[in-house]
C-alpha cells in the first residue's frame, strides 16, 4: 500500500470512524478516512524533528512531540500544525540531565487540557493559555480519543479515573510495571507483567494472562555476557534472559525453579552457567545452555579448608577479554609464621605488567585471619566506618556537587571521579544536606550500594583475586571483578572453591589488600562510592 511518500513512520494513531494518522519522518503526516483506501498528506509542523509521540481525538484534535523539545498542535483534524512551547521552553523543569534528549513520552488532549510527559515528567495546561505545570505525583496518563475519560497513574501505582466532569476516583492498582496502556471504549488496557489488565471507571479490573515468549515481568538485572560475546544475560524474577543490543528485546532463555537472591548471584563465563544462594547453605547452580540444576552445600567445604593451614598464597591482577587474556601473580610461601614472596611472573599474552613485588612477606596471622572470616563470615556487610570516610572527604563531595549543579559536565576519569546525576529536577541543595546523612546508612543499604558499583557492561572483564592453598591441597580463591573502574572497597568479592561460587562482602577482605596487596588496591578513590551513597539516600527521600 502506498501512502503517497515514503519514509521512516514514527507514530500511528487512528479511530473506530476509520481515520488514521501516521507520522513519517522528514515528509509530513499521512492522513486517511476511509479505512486506509485512500490517502492524503499534509505537512508536518517542523520537517527536521522526529514526531514519535501521536494522539488525534474525534473532535478533529491532534498533538504530537519529537524527540528535539518539539510539540506541535491541529485543530483541524491534522491538515495544518502549529508549534507549541514546551515545558522546556517555559522553563517549567530544571534540566539536570546533561546527556539525555529533550524527548516527548506521551501526549493527549483531555476536554480542555493538554497533557504531555518530556523527559519522564508529567505536565499538564489548559488549551486556551498555554502555562505548563508539572504534577508531581503522576508517572503516567491514557485519554480515551473518542470519550471524554482520562486515566491517571500515580507513582505509588495507583490507577485513578477522571471522568467528564472532572471527578476522580481511585479505580485499581497495578504491581508491576505496565509495558503499554491504551484507552478505549472507556476503558483502560494494560500490559503489565504477564497479564493484560482491564480498568473500568466503576472500580471493576479484570486480569488476563498472557502466554508470550518475549514478555518480562520488569527490566532484568544484567549480570554478564554469553562466552561468545554476542549476548547481555539479565534476571528478572525466576527468568533469565537474553538480547543481543541494547535496543533489542529481552527474550526468555531459562525459567528457573526458585527465584535467586541477587544479592547472591554469580556467573560463571566459561561454563555459562549461574550460581547463587538460598536455604542458608546451599548453593544453586543452573546451565544456561541445558537448564540442568544441581545443588551444593558450601558450608561443609568451606569447614573442611580451614582444619588444614594455608601454604601458599598466589596474589594476581589480570583481564580477559576477546582477544586477550593475562595475568600478573605474585607467589608467597609459608616458612613458619610468615609468608614469603617467591616468585614474580605473568602468563598470557603480551601485555604491560601491573603488579610489582612491593611486600616481600606476609604475616601468617593475617592470612588465618582473612581465612576465618571468608569462610565463617563471607555475608557479613561492611557498615559505614568500614569505609574510613573523613570529614575532607564529607566537604568535597558537597564541593563536587555544587560544582555539577553549575556546569552539568561530567568529567569522569582513571583517578578522576565526577559527581553525576540522571535526573532531571534535581533538588541540588537536598543533596548537599544529605552528604552528612550517609553515617547513617545501615549495612542492608550499602550492600545494594556496593552491588550496584560498576554500572559498565563490557566483553572485557578485568579482575584480581587472592588464591589460598592449603597443605591438603584444597583451594580457596577470593576474587573481585569489574568492568568500568574498581571500587575503593573491592566487594563484593566471589569465593570460588570446589566449583562453586559464593559472594563474599566482609570488609576483613579490604584490609587484607590494604596491607598486603598494595599493587590491587592502586587508585583506592573513595568518592565514587560516596557520590553512590548520597544518591541512594536521595532516591529514596523523592518516593
Amino acid at each position: 500500500m502506498y501512502f503517497g511518500q515514503d519514509g521512516w513512520i514514527d507514530a500511528a494513531v487512528s479511530l473506530s470512524n476509520g481515520e488514521a494518522w501516521m507520522t513519517v519522518a522528514g515528509k509530513g503526516i499521512a492522513h486517511t478516512a476511509d479505512f486506509g483506501k485512500t490517502w492524503e498528506i499534509s505537512p508536518v509542523a517542523d520537517l527536521k524533528q522526529r514526531y514519535t509521540k501521536m494522539f488525534c481525538n474525534n473532535k478533529q484534535e491532534g498533538i504530537m512531540g519529537a524527540g528535539w523539545n518539539s510539540l506541535a498542535y491541529s485543530s483541524n483534524n491534522g491538515k495544518s500544525w502549529k508549534l507549541l512551547a514546551t515545558p522546556l521552553d517555559q522553563k517549567k523543569y530544571n534540566k539536570t540531565i546533561p546527556d539525555k534528549r529533550p524527548e516527548f513520552d506521551a501526549v493527549a488532549i483531555f476536554k480542555n487540557y493538554f497533557l504531555v510527559k518530556q523527559e519522564g515528567l508529567v505536565f499538564i495546561s489548559e488549551k486556551d493559555s498555554l502555562a505548563w505545570r508539572h504534577i508531581r505525583n503522576i508517572e503516567h496518563f491514557y485519554v480515551d480519543p473518542e470519550h471524554d475519560e482520562l486515566y491517571l497513574r500515580l507513582k505509588d501505582k495507583s490507577i485513578v479515573h477522571v471522568d467528564e466532569r472532572l471527578d476522580t476516583v481511585a479505580v485499581g492498582k497495578v504491581t508491576d510495571e505496565p509495558f503499554s496502556g491504551t484507552c478505549i471504549n472507556r476503558k483502560l488496557y494494560l500490559l503489565a507483567g504477564n497479564n493484560l489488565l482491564c480498568i473500568s471507571g466503576d472500580k471493576s479490573m479484570k486480569q488476563f494472562p498472557i502466554l508470550s515468549a518475549g514478555v518480562t515481568k520488569e527490566e532484568p538485572s544484567v549480570f554478564g555476557t554469553s562466552p561468545d560475546g554476542k549476548y547481555y544475560y539479565g534476571i528478572s524474577g525466576d527468568v533469565i534472559y537474553k538480547k543481543k543490543l541494547e535496543k533489542d528485546k529481552w527474550v526468555p532463555v531459562l525459567k528457573l525453579r526458585l527465584q535467586p537472591d541477587l544479592n547472591t548471584l554469580t556467573f560463571n563465563p566459561q561454563k555459562n552457567e549461574i550460581a547463587f544462594g538460598a536455604n542458608n547453605d546451599s548453593i544453586y547452580h543452573a546451565d544456561i545452555d541445558n537448564g540442568k540444576m544441581r545443588v551444593n552445600r558450601s558450608g561443609q567445604y568451606l569447614s573442611l579448608f580451614q582444619q588444614h593451614p594455608v601454604s601458599r598464597i598466589i596474589v594476581s591482577l589480570g583481564s580477559q577479554g576477546c582477544f586477550h587474556g593475562y595475568s600478573d601473580n605474585l607467589e608467597y610461601e609459608r616458612n613458619g609464621n610468615e609468608f614469603v614472596l617467591m616468585d614474580n611472573n605473568s602468563k598470557g599474552t603480551d601485555h604491560t605488567k601491573k603488579i610489582n613485588s612491593s611486600v616481600e612477606v606476609i604475616q601468617a596471622a593475617d592470612v588465618d585471619q582473612l581465612v576465618k572470616a571468608v569462610c565463617n563470615d563471607n555475608k557479613r556487610m561492611p557498615g559505614i566506618v568500614d569505609f574510613g570516610f573523613t570529614q575532607k572527604e564529607y566537604e568535597q563531595c558537597k564541593k563536587d556537587i555544587q560544582a555539577f549543579s553549575v556546569d552539568r559536565k561530567i568529567k569522569n576519569g582513571p583517578g578522576k571521579p565526577s559527581f553525576y546525576i540522571g535526573e532531571n529536577n534535581v533538588d541540588f541543595n537536598k543533596l548537599i544536606l544529605l552528604v552528612d546523612s550517609v553515617q547513617t546508612l545501615d549495612s542492608a543499604a550499602i550492600g545494594k550500594i556496593l552491588l550496584n558499583s560498576d554500572p559498565f557492561i563490557s566483553t572485557t572483564t578485568n579482575w584480581m583475586s587472592i588464591m589460598l592453598v592449603n597443605d591438603n591441597e584444597e583451594v580457596l580463591q577470593i576474587q573481585y571483578s569489574y568492568s568500568g573502574y574498581p571500587n575503593a572497597m573491592r566487594l563484593p568479592c566471589a569465593l570460588v572453591f570446589n566449583e562453586e561460587r559464593l559472594p563474599a562482602f566482609t570488609p576483613e577482605i579490604t584490609r587484607f589488600l590494604d596491607k598486603n596487596c598494595p599493587p590491587l588496591m592502586k587508585d583506592r578513590n573513595r568518592m565514587p562510592l560516596l557520590y553512590d551513597m548520597v544518591k541512594y539516600l536521595y532516591s529514596l527521600k523523592m518516593e
